[in-house]
C-alpha cells in the first residue's frame, strides 16, 4: 500500500470539502478491520469507508453504498451506534506528516437529553494499524485492536485509559532540510541508494516519495549516495512535492506496470511510464484495492470464528484464575492473624462460655462455631493458617504463569487478526492445539479403582496353605492324658503349626469314593472325631466351641482315614496279628457257664 503521509493529507483535504458538518446516517462493519460510514452532507449521501487491516490500512470514498458483511455487532460498533450515529462530523484533523486521521464527532442524545463529543482516531501504521473511539476527556472508550500492557511498554490501547499517540518520528520535516545534512548522511552511508538518504533524513518521507524525488533529479533509481555530487536537486523536488500537496491544487495519479495498478499519490508519479490522472485521490484508492489483487482477510469464516471463539473462552479461564489467585494472596497475607487466633483460644479456652459465636481476645475479634469446643475451634484456625501459609508460598509463581499466559492470548488474538490466508489461519489453529494440550492436560479420574478379586482357584487343583494363613481343622485330640492339647482357637489352628496327621491332601483329593462307607462319628463329649487333610479355604466352617481341657481316652497315635482312590492318599498300614486277636476276642460271643 502506498498510504504514506501525503497521501493521508490529500485524503483530509477531500473530506473536509465533501463531508464536513455532515451528519452520519448508518454505521455498519463491512468486514472484521474496515467501518464505513455513510454521511449526508451537501445533499449528497457519501459512504465513507476506513479500514484498519495490517498492510491495507486506508480512509477514502466509494461510490457503491456500503452494505454489512459481518454477522455480529462488535463492542466498538456498539458504541458507535450510540454516538457516531445521528452525529455530526465537526472536524477531521491530521498531525502534521503523520499517518493519522482524526474525526471527531458532536453528538446529542435524545434519550437521555447528553450531549458531547467523541473522536474516531485512524492510525495507518503498517502491522500496528488500528480505530480507536476517544471520549472528550481523551479517554479510550474502545478499539478495533487492543494492545494490553505484554504487547507495548510505550502505550496501552485499553478502555479507560488515557489515549496516547503513537512515538513521533525524531526527524525535522522537509522543510527544514538543507543539503549539508543530505551530504552528511550520504559520507555515513555511502553504499546506500539516494533515495535511501531522503527517506532517513526527513519526516513524512515514504519509498515511494523519495523514488520519485531522485527521478526528478535525473539521477539513477539505484544511483549510490557517495556518487551524489549535489544534494540541491533531490531536495528541491521533495519541498516542492510537499508543498504542492499541502496547499496546491488537489491531484491524483495511478501507475501501472503490465496493465495493472503498481501504485499511487496525489503528485505525478514520473518515475513510472504508464500513469494516468484520476480524478480525485478515493478514485485511485478504490481502483488500485479492486485491481491490486491484495489478498484480503477471511473475515467471518466458520475457522476464524471457531478460533476466536476459543480464544474468548482461554482469556475468560485465565481472568477467573486470576481472580481467585489474588484472593489466595489476600488471604496469604492474613495467614499470621489465623494462627495467633487459633493460639489465643488455646491460651483462654477456659474464659469462653460453650456455645459462643464471637469472642473478643487482645483487641481481637475471633468467630467461633457454636458446635465446636473451643479446642476443636483452635485446630480449624490452625488449619486455615497452614493453608494460607501454602497459598501465599504457591500464589507468585502460579500468578506469573497466568501472566504469562494472558500474554500468550492477546499476542495470539493479534495474530488471529493479522492472518489475512486460510493457511495462516491453520498455523494458528496448529499453535493453539500443541500449547492448549500442554497447557491443560487431561482431567484424571478421582473414583479409585477397585482391586480385582483373584481369580477362583480349579476345583481339582492342590492348593497350598501359606506359613500365615489360618485354615479350618477339627481339633486335635490328645494321645495321652500327661500330653498338652494341640493349640487351637475356635476350631481354626495355625497351618504353620505341625500337620496333625501325615495325611496333607485337599478336600477334593481324599474325599471318600461312594462305595466306601463314611468314618464313624464320635460323640463330642467324649472323643473328638478323627483329623483329616488340611487345606485351605475360601470361607470358614462354622463356628466351634473351644473343647474341654479334659483328656480323652488313650488312643493310637496314627489315626485310620478313609480309604481314596486318590494316588495321593496315603493306605492305612496292614493290620497286625495282635489287632486281629484282640478284634476277635472283642466280637466273639460271651461264655456259657
Amino acid at each position: 500500500m502506498n498510504f504514506d503521509s501525503l497521501t493521508a493529507l490529500a485524503v483530509r483535504r477531500q473530506l473536509t470539502t465533501a463531508l464536513l458538518d455532515g451528519r452520519v446516517q448508518r454505521t455498519v462493519l463491512p468486514d472484521q478491520s474496515s467501518l464505513g460510514l455513510e454521511i449526508y452532507a451537501n445533499g449528497v449521501a457519501h459512504q465513507l469507508l476506513l479500514c484498519a487491516a495490517p498492510g491495507r490500512a486506508r480512509a477514502h470514498l466509494v461510490e457503491s453504498k456500503l452494505k454489512r458483511g459481518v454477522g455480529g455487532a462488535s463492542p466498538l460498533l456498539l458504541l458507535l451506534r450510540k454516538y457516531v450515529r445521528g452525529s455530526r462530523l465537526t472536524r477531521i484533523y491530521q498531525p502534521p506528516l503523520e499517518r493519522i486521521l482524526t474525526f471527531e464527532f458532536s453528538y446529542h442524545l435524545s434519550d437521555s437529553d447528553e450531549t458531547g463529543s467523541v473522536t474516531l482516531i485512524l492510525e495507518t501504521i503498517g502491522r500496528q494499524s488500528n480505530l480507536i473511539l476517544i471520549d472528550s476527556a481523551d479517554r479510550i472508550m474502545d478499539s478495533y485492536r487492543r494492545v494490553g500492557p505484554g504487547m507495548s511498554r510505550y502505550r496501552q490501547i485499553v478502555p479507560h485509559l488515557d489515549y496516547v499517540s503513537p512515538r513521533p518520528v525524531e526527524r525535522p520535516p522537509p522543510s527544514a532540510l538543507n543539503p549539508t545534512d543530505l551530504q552528511l548522511l550520504a559520507t555515513a552511508k555511502p553504499t546506500d541508494p539516494a533515495w535511501r538518504i531522503l527517506l532517513d533524513a526527513a519526516a513524512g518521507v515514504s519509498p515511494l516519495l523519495a523514488r520519485e524525488c531522485v527521478h526528478r533529479a535525473g539521477l539513477p533509481p539505484l544511483h549510490p549516495a557517495a556518487e551524489v555530487a549535489d544534494w540541491d536537486p533531490p531536495l528541491a523536488a521533495l519541498q516542492d512535492i510537499v508543498a504542492a500537496v499541502e496547499s496546491g491544487p488537489p491531484e491524483a495519479w495511478i501507475a501501472f506496470v503490465d496493465g495493472l495498478p503498481a501504485a499511487y499519490a496525489p503528485y505525478e508519479l514520473t518515475h513510472y511510464a504508464d500513469r494516468e490522472m484520476r480524478p480525485s485521490i478515493s478514485v485511485a484508492i478504490t481502483e488500485f484495492v479492486s485491481a491490486s489483487g491484495a489478498p484480503t482477510l477471511v473475515a467471518d469464516s466458520d475457522l476464524r470464528r471457531a478460533l476466536r471463539r476459543r480464544l474468548a473462552e482461554a482469556r475468560r479461564r485465565a481472568g477467573a484464575k486470576l481472580v481467585a489467585l489474588h484472593r489466595s494472596a489476600d488471604q496469604g497475607r492474613e495467614a499470621d492473624l489465623l494462627r495467633e487466633s487459633g493460639e489465643l483460644l488455646l491460651a483462654h479456652q477456659t474464659e469462653i462460655p460453650p456455645g459462643a459465636s464471637e469472642i473478643e481476645l487482645n483487641s481481637i475479634a475471633i468467630a467461633l462455631n457454636p458446635r465446636l469446643t473451643p479446642v476443636q475451634n483452635a485446630g480449624a484456625y490452625f488449619k486455615s493458617y497452614k493453608s494460607a501459609r501454602t497459598a501465599a508460598e504457591r500464589t507468585p509463581l502460579r500468578l506469573r504463569k497466568v501472566e504469562l499466559d494472558l500474554e500468550f492470548i492477546e499476542q495470539t488474538e493479534l495474530d488471529l487478526t493479522l492472518a489475512a490466508t486460510d493457511p495462516e489461519l491453520r498455523a494458528i489453529e496448529e499453535v493453539l492445539a500443541k500449547t492448549t494440550t500442554d497447557a491443560v492436560p487431561a482431567k484424571r479420574s478421582r473414583r479409585r479403582r477397585r482391586s480385582a478379586a483373584p481369580p477362583p482357584a480349579p476345583a481339582n487343583s492342590t492348593s497350598t496353605a501359606s506359613p500365615c494363613s489360618w485354615v479350618a481343622t477339627p481339633p486335635r485330640t490328645t494321645p495321652s492324658p500327661s500330653a498338652a492339647p494341640f493349640p487351637t482357637i475356635s476350631g481354626y489352628t495355625l497351618a504353620g503349626f505341625p500337620a496333625p496327621t501325615s495325611s496333607c491332601v485337599s478336600p477334593a483329593r481324599s474325599s471318600p469314593t461312594p462305595s466306601s462307607p463314611p468314618p464313624p462319628e464320635s460323640p463330642p463329649s467324649t472323643a473328638a472325631p478323627p483329623p483329616t487333610a488340611t487345606s485351605k479355604s475360601t470361607s470358614p466352617p462354622a463356628k466351634t466351641s473351644v473343647p474341654s481341657a479334659v483328656p480323652a481316652p488313650a488312643r493310637s497315635p496314627i489315626a485310620k482315614s478313609a480309604p481314596s482312590a486318590s494316588p495321593l492318599t496315603t493306605p492305612n498300614p496292614p493290620p497286625t496279628p495282635a489287632d486281629t486277636a484282640d478284634k476277635s476276642a472283642s466280637t466273639a460271643p460271651p461264655p456259657q457257664f
